[in-house]
């Protein structure tokens, strides 16, 4: 999915478009995650704002979004609640690296 994430923003991007947040997983069984994944995005639009997502709670990306290129980061599972106050977070621009546990 990593690879199909990064070809949608491109083709957004040259047609003038834009995403506010870009979400993903870290994880992606036989494809890239996250963490490939945000690197091709930042060679991009190094104004990307994107958020990790992960079950695994002690991952360096999920301790440190914002060393690993991401604005913020969600353990999974998170409900609504915690997702909107995520978007929120990060759309308003707000500095620092933010997890929702």
């Amino acid at each position: 999915m990593g690879l199909k994430a990064i070809e949608i923003y491109k083709k957004a991007k040259s047609l003038g478009r834009h995403f506010d947040v870009v979400l993903l997983d870290l994880t992606i069984r036989e494809g890239m995650g996250g963490q490939e994944a945000i690197q091709a995005l930042l060679k991009i639009d190094p104004a990307v704002k994107a958020i990790a997502m992960s079950g695994y709670i002690e991952s360096p990306v999920i301790l440190e979004p914002g060393r690993h290129g991401f604005k913020a980061a969600l353990e999974k599972p998170f409900d609504a609640g915690k997702l909107q106050e995520i978007l929120a977070l990060v759309m308003d621009g707000a500095p620092g690296d933010k997890a929702a546990p």
